[in-house]
């Protein structure tokens, strides 16, 4: 006799480390129960009485809700809007610097989520705004350290977004602070092949961001890297290139 099984649903363990399988009615639950609690934290930290008060056990809940994230994509489109409720709430929580505590900690898995968002195919100008809001919550990241390799490989797409290039001038500027080797390199190969209007665009964000590392005196290493690095590579690139079509596209990016 064959007998029947519910359906299953794999799910990620994010505190061991495993994927167990779910039925799909325990996977309901589970989201229905994170959806709840999301809308509890919400009442609570917005509440105009609370004021700079928060309980420990609020954050302890708080950084268990940002840790489901990235994984509620893949949840669905429930999971989708219940992702989209604990992002905003790990917005609110960080920009409440000067109220709350540990929010470094709640932008670890928000910040590649919405970079990914403003990436997107359908992705809006709003998104690329919300991500200029959260941009010092890229100071926290690290960078140099193999974790950071996912979220660097999609802001290293933004160099070749139209919405980008038109609307995220600003947060690409201030990217050249955390990876600027990174996105001159990208920068450099998709020069060759582009139009006026980009390298326009690229000639605007290096402008931008060269502004930004002269007034940053607190970091000589990002003035340093901007002007003995990259901007000497281009006038280089300029004197000793033999392709004049290149060579003219340099001059409208300097």
């Amino acid at each position: 006799a064959t007998v029947s099984r519910p359906a299953t649903t794999t799910m990620n363990n994010t505190d061991a480390g495993e994927n167990m399988l779910v039925s799909d009615a325990e996977a309901a639950l589970a989201l229905e129960f994170v959806k709840v609690t999301a809308m509890c934290m919400e009442s609570y930290i917005t509440a105009e009485a609370r004021g700079s008060k928060m309980l420990d056990e609020v954050y302890s809940v708080m950084l268990n809700l940002h840790n489901c994230l990235l994984s509620l994509q893949a949840a669905g489109d429930d999971g989708l809007v219940v992702q989209s409720k604990i992002a905003s709430l790990c917005e609110y929580w960080w920009k409440n610097e000067n109220v709350w505590k540990d929010r470094e900690d709640l932008v670890v898995q928000l910040m590649p989520l919405l970079v990914a968002k403003s990436v997107d195919e359908s992705a809006t100008t709003a998104d690329i705004k919300r991500l200029y809001q959260m941009r010092h919550a890229f100071d926290v990241l690290d960078f140099e350290d193999d974790s950071s390799n996912d979220i660097k490989a999609l802001l290293l797409r933004t160099l070749s977004s139209p919405l980008y290039l038109q609307e995220g001038k600003r947060v690409l500027s201030y990217l050249y602070q955390h990876m600027p080797q990174d996105l001159h390199q990208a920068m450099k190969a998709q020069i060759p092949n582009a139009k006026k209007a980009v390298l326009d665009a690229y000639g605007e964000v290096l402008f931008r961001a060269w502004k930004d590392a002269a007034k940053n005196s607190t970091d000589d290493m990002i003035r340093s890297t901007f002007e003995e690095v990259i901007l000497k590579d281009f006038t280089y690139a300029i004197l000793h290139v033999g392709s004049s079509p290149m060579i003219k596209s340099l001059h409208i990016v300097l």
